[in-house]
């Protein structure tokens, strides 16, 4: 088990050994294997099964390398689970998001809906060696795609009086620094 500089961190500790399909005792094949380091325990070892991501893993496939810093990989973590929780969110409370649809773009609930989709994907790709690259641009595109709506609040605060002015406007300029994020932690290479 090679040395942790992350001690005492259980972030970046968990961030070190997320891998898919680890030989560990007790684990399931093909699930993800979230494993605690040996001077914890290996009895601190548990999988979700594949159902997670639907798509059986590749045998020995690893999510985040050993190359990567732990800043890096924390950026990664955090930027698919946000991706995955705001898609998700879409489903859970599609009313949220009704009102800051533009009156100029048809079938709103279709649209809300389908950009739920596109963020679960994205946030998925990020895991995904293979995807990583095209889903950080592909998260980007969908930042692009979802700016009307953020214009739309900003140019319409008085629809929007439960939101503060200043955060609507802050809105605007922080979907550049989301797609630089984007852009930066999926340049990562494994």
């Amino acid at each position: 088990m090679p040395k942790h500089t992350s001690a005492g961190d259980p972030v970046a500790q968990l961030a070190e050994h997320l891998t898919f399909n680890q030989r560990v005792p007790g684990s399931s094949p093909g699930g993800i294997t979230l494993k605690r380091p040996d001077s914890i325990s290996n009895q601190g070892v548990f999988c979700l099964q594949r159902a997670f991501i639907g798509v059986p893993p590749s045998p020995g496939l690893q999510l985040l390398s050993a190359s990567m810093s732990t800043k890096q990989r924390i950026s990664l973590i955090c930027l698919g689970l946000l991706f995955i929780a705001a898609g998700l969110n879409h489903f859970i409370n599609p009313a949220f998001y009704a009102p800051m649809m533009p009156p100029y773009l048809p079938a709103h609930a279709e649209l809300i809906f389908i950009s739920g989709v596109l963020e679960v994907i994205a946030g998925i790709g990020v895991f995904l060696p293979k995807w990583r690259k095209r889903s950080g641009l592909f998260m980007i595109l969908i930042m692009i795609g979802v700016f009307p709506a953020n214009l739309h609040m900003a140019l319409n605060p008085a629809d929007f009086a439960d939101v503060p002015l200043w955060f609507l406007y802050l809105r605007l300029p922080l979907q550049g620094v989301l797609m630089w994020w984007a852009w930066a932690a999926t340049r990562v290479e494994d």
